[in-house]
Formats: structure tokens, sequence, C-alpha cells
């Protein structure tokens, strides 16, 4: 990544580098937590102490809201609405790109990302106010009180440069754009992960319902409510009020009208200065309405500053109001005797309904609005977890695969189960271990309970006695004792072997049928062809003189030669993870090449019971193993699949995989 491209605002290089590369691994700093964590919420509330700890003077409103918002009082109380969410956690990585337009909507975002228990990658805009100037300030004093998630937030600038976001997208668990709909689409260009959740805000609008009985009652509280949620950032925020409908008489609306735009334009003096850009673009907006018949009459202010407030009144009440609206204090106005007639307005582009009116008036238009955010005037830029019909914890966080340890004749096995539906049981192959389906397994499991497992010897998987007998029957006996653990004595499994996984699967089919209802084997290494069998005693030989010498180098290069050329989508694999596919080649080497590689010409004439599906690549046809697979397939009378691949589809390419046994 041209990390030199980046300023850093929080955090530096090493911070993202170890966030990119540990996001996703539960136990990292980095890692997944669990929703509405402690040490979250606590850090929030130190956060939210250092903003309460600054003079008035340094403090606006926008910032004073945030303060009381991330209290834990408040946190404990959000917290209750997920409380039978049990289990829930971070996707890993959250990467979210805000807007300059509004002001502070960083913290809430950055605060949600934290929430739902993820490591945070901000893109933050280009300009900085006042607003954000105060709480990026303060979140870096909190952050110099809190190692842990001083690991676990970046934020950044950078111009706009494709590269940077594809790398960064690429590696995130979910994504949240808050923009207009051409930050959207231009951010949306760089593709996400398979399984990766995204929240995208693209234009919105919003609408008020005034009651003009109300008005015409006394209009002290609602003006100064109503400047908060449209003058205080300009009608910039998706939630603020463009279209207003007045509910009432022909006679009263009109009263009510002149009353509460009179005590506006004086509210607005003095606090709200009509700046000529702005004026200018309302003006041109309101001809253009009114030349294509939309709006029948255009009004200004009264006084001196009237430039502030431009108001038309709508022809008819139509969707296409929402295609007018412009920030800055432009109002689009409509009326009716019942609140019924704003339903052509209750289109996706519209986000938030403000009321102001009796309990009635806001049950009515709740009833009306259905999925559409309804709240009292003055409220509208009170932020929350559930916004624009997204729920930003559910989305931002997943179930967390459950783990488990089994134990089998001499062996701890380290087990992981996730998802919901038919058991579904992934088996890996050499030099590796269960995180080698971590992405295919999250994918499949919206459509199945997933059974991953580090096989004997392999990583978090521990020998407690020495090996005695057939290893690949052992290791089949080690999945009948998983499967017996996480889904029942009588449960039957739909299994799925890659590589040398494969034989383990294709042995437990063999010997435990009644356990496995259908079979699906990716470039197992299995023929009964005699040349594929010479093969593999020419690459047994091979490994055991490498073996020998301790050449585990060598080993390996002649164990990548078998299985074929590199996928080009194949994935980085960090240096924690490198020397933990070598301690499992090892294991492999001492444990496992007479009783993977003798395999077929022990069981040359297996006959299966049950459905069965091979898979190759198609990246390098000439590789033994997939060649072997094809051998096999042909063997017994059932289909090959090739996937543009290679050898480790399950891992390169996740989605392929995924689809391959969703659709077999």
């Amino acid at each position: 990544m041209k990390t030199d491209a980046l300023t850093f605002v929080t955090g530096d290089e090493n911070t993202l580098k170890e966030i990119l590369r540990y996001g996703r691994q539960a136990g990292r700093p980095q890692g997944p937590m669990e929703i509405f964590a402690e040490a979250t919420m606590e850090f929030l509330e130190s956060w939210s102490g250092k903003i309460r700890s600054l003079p008035r003077s340094e403090t606006d409103s926008t910032a004073a809201a945030f303060a009381l918002w991330s209290r834990r009082a408040s946190l404990v109380s959000m917290k209750k609405d997920y409380e039978i969410q049990n289990g829930r956690s971070g996707r890993g990585i959250c990467l979210q790109f805000v807007p300059s337009n509004m002001p502070g909507l960083f913290a809430y975002s950055l605060a949600a990302g934290l929430l739902s228990g993820n490591s945070v990658v901000m893109r933050l805009p280009s300009r900085e106010d006042a607003v954000n100037s105060a709480l990026i300030s303060t979140l870096k004093a909190a952050l110099e009180g809190s190692q842990l998630f001083s690991s676990r937030i970046v934020l950044i600038r950078y111009d706009h440069d494709r590269e940077i976001t594809d790398q960064l997208s690429e590696k995130c668990g979910a994504r949240v754009i808050w923009g207009g709909d051409r930050s959207v689409e231009e951010i949306q260009r760089s593709p996400l992960k398979p399984g990766a959740a995204e929240i995208a805000f693209p234009n919105r609008h919003s609408m008020a319902v005034l009651d003009a009985k109300t008005i015409l009652a006394g209009t002290g509280w609602l003006i100064r409510d109503f400047y908060n949620d449209t003058y205080l950032n300009d009608q910039n925020a998706c939630s603020s009020p463009s279209i207003i409908f007045w509910k009432g008489s022909e006679e009263n609306v009109k009263a009510a009208r002149e009353k509460f735009w009179q005590k506006m334009e004086e509210f607005l003096t003095g606090r709200y200065p009509a700046r000529a850009n702005l004026a200018v673009k309302k003006w041109e907006q309101a001809e253009y309405m009114a030349a294509c018949a939309v709006a029948s009459e255009i009004e200004r202010g009264s006084l001196e500053e009237g430039n502030s407030i431009v108001r038309v009144k709508a022809e008819s009440i139509i969707p296409e109001l929402w295609d007018h609206v412009i920030p800055g204090g432009f109002f689009i106005e409509c009326s009716g005797e019942d609140v019924s007639c704003i339903k052509p307005l209750l289109v996706p582009v519209c986000q938030t309904i403000s009321v102001a009116g009796p309990d009635e008036l806001e049950d009515e238009v709740r009833q009306i609005a259905g999925q559409f955010q309804v709240v009292r005037t003055g409220h509208t830029l009170d932020f929350s977890l559930r916004w624009d019909r997204h729920d930003l914890i559910m989305e931002m966080s997943h179930v967390a695969p459950e783990e488990f340890t089994v134990e089998a004749d001499g062996c701890s096995i380290h087990a992981i189960k996730q998802g919901s539906g038919p058991v579904l049981m992934l088996i890996h192959g050499v030099a590796c271990d269960s995180s080698f389906f971590a992405e295919a397994a999250e994918l499949l499991a919206r459509d199945y309970t997933v059974i991953t497992f580090d096989r004997r010897g392999y990583s978090k998987s521990r020998v407690t006695k020495e090996i005695d007998g057939d290893i690949v029957a052992l290791q089949a006996a080690d999945a009948v004792c998983v499967l017996d653990a996480l889904a029942g004595k009588d449960a039957k499994a739909i299994v799925a072997g890659c590589s040398a996984g494969g034989l383990v699967a294709l042995e437990m089919a063999r010997a435990y049928p009644e356990r496995v209802s259908k079979l699906y084997l990716y470039e197992a290494a299995y023929s009964p062809e005699p040349e594929d069998m010479d093969k593999m005693d020419e690459l047994r030989d091979k490994l055991h003189a490498a073996a020998q010498k301790n050449r585990v180098a060598r080993a390996m290069l002649y164990f990548i030669e078998a299985i074929g050329e590199a996928d080009p989508l194949a994935k980085e694999v960090s240096t924690e993870q490198l020397q933990q596919n070598i301690d499992n080649l090892q294991w492999f080497l001492h444990h496992e090449v007479d009783g993977i590689l003798g395999y077929s010409r022990r069981r040359p004439d297996i006959k299966l019971k049950m459905p069965c599906e091979c898979g190759a690549g198609t990246l390098d046809p000439s590789a033994a193993f997939g060649h072997m697979m094809v051998s096999a397939a042909k063997h017994w009378n059932v289909t090959c699949s090739m996937n543009e691949g290679c050898h480790n589809l399950a891992l390169d390419r996740p989605e392929t995989f995924a689809g391959w046994i969703k659709y077999k």
C-alpha cells in the first residue's frame, strides 16, 4: 500500500498494517470483540469525559451532544436493545468514509464501529472544521490512556486514490459509506471480499409535518427546535427537513404559515448569515420549479435578511418533489387536512419525518410511515444506532463462530461451528488448518451449520499419545468424534474435503457411510489409476529424503510442484501464518506422508454409497492432484466440476468454492 500517500490523524503506518493483518483474528488486540464490550464502553466514556472537561468556549453543541451520547450510562441503555443478541461480535475491520459537510458525524460512526466489536479504519474529509478538531484532539487524549484502542483505531486522510481504497476494501469485514450518490458510487467501485457487509448512505432527504393548530397556539419551543433541525447544519444532514407538510384547514394553515415563518425570520436574525452563493442557488431553484409547473408560489422572507428563507408552494404532492430539494434554507411546502396526503412522498429517498403537534398526530404519522424514521421536531439530528433503515450494530457484527475442544483417541481437537441449517463439515489439507476455510465458511454459514477443525497434529489440535495405525482412518474417526460433539451422535453431514482433507473425507464416507449424506472432494490425492499411484510413490520418496535431511523448504517445493501453479489471486500469508504452515508441514512429513500418499494404493476399489461431487482447478490442468481427481470421478462415474482457480480454491477464491458447494 502507498502509505506515503496517507496522512495519519491517529495511529501510524505500523498500526494500520497490524489492523489489516490481524483484524480478523480472534484473541488479537486488533481482532473481533463482542458487541458493547465493557472495554469499548469504558473507552468511549473516557473520550466523553475528555470532551466534557473542555472549557465551554471550546465545545459547541455538536461536540457536547456526542459527549452526552457516549457516556457510559447512555451506552448501557443502548446495550439493552441488543441483550438477546448473544454471541455477536465484530466482523474484524470496519472501513468507514465520512463526508465533510456534517461536522461530528465521524465520532458517531467511529463509536458505532467500535460498539459493534470492530477495529476501525476511517478516511476523514480533507477539510477539518472546529467541531471535528475538538473531537479529534479529545480522541487523541483518550487514546493516550488506552493501549488496546490505540491498536484498534486509525484515522487517515488521502486524496481520491482508487488503488488505496481497493486495498483497504479488500481487507475489511464491513464498509460504511456516508455521503451522496456520487461518493457511494465511486467507493463501491472498489470490491469487497466475499461475505463482507456494506452499509451505504446515499442521497436522502427528509420532511416535517407541522400541525397548524399547534403553531397557532404558540411557537416558542418549536422555533428553536426547527432551527436546530435545519439551519444549524445548513440543511446538509439527510435528516434535516426540506419538505414541509402543513396539517389543517386551509384557513388555519394560512395563518399558521404566516406566524411560523415570521417568528423563524426573527429568530434567524443575528444567528444565521444569508450567504450570497446560497441565496442565488435557492432563487434559481425556485424559479426552475415554477417554470416546470412544480411550484405555484414563491415566497421569501420580509426582513432585510429575507434571503435566509426561500419557500415554494408545491402544485401537488408528488414523489418528484424530492428531486428539487437543496440545502441552505430552501423549503417546499404543501398542505392538507389529512396526514395521509404525505403517502406519495414515502419513497426510498425519504429518510426522516419530524412531527410538531399532539401525540395523536405523531402516532398517526408512525402508522402511515411504516419503515421510515419518525421523530419529534428538534430531534432529527439525534444519532441512533438504527439509522435510515439500517441497524448499524447488527449489520457491522455477526454471530461469532463458536470454538470447541473435542477429545478424541489420543488427541484434543480444536473445532469451530458457525451458522445454521444442514450440517456441512469442511476438512483441510496439508500444511494449513481450519483457517484455510475462514472466508468460505462465513459465506456458507448463511445456509449451513458449518463445522471446521484442525486435523490431528495440526495447529491447535494437540496429540496426547503416539500414533498407532492408519493415520487417514484415525483422522476419519476424529471427524466423526467432532460431528458427534457438535451436531449429535446420530447427525449426518455433508462432508467436503480439499487435498489431503479429501482423503479423510473419503475415508469417513467409506468407513462411516451412515454419517455422510453427500461427499465433495476437491483435488483429493486419490486415483485408482496405477500411473497416478506411481507418481504418489515418487513424491513420497522425495519427501522422505528431504525430511531425513531436515530440508523443509525443499519438501515444500516438492509438494507445491505436485499441487500445481499458484493462483494469481492467492492470498498474502502473514509471517506468523507462514511459520504455522511450516510447523504443520513438518508434522505431515514425520507422521502423514506414507498414509496420505499411499492411500490410493491401499484402497484402490472404494465404492461410494452416497452422492458425490468432485472438483478441480482449471488454471493448471497438468497438476498431479487435479489430474487424479478427474481420474477418480471417471472411475466413480460422477461429475468433476472444473472451477476457475488452483489447488487452494477455498482459500484464494472462497466465493467460487462456496458456490460449488451450494449449487452442485
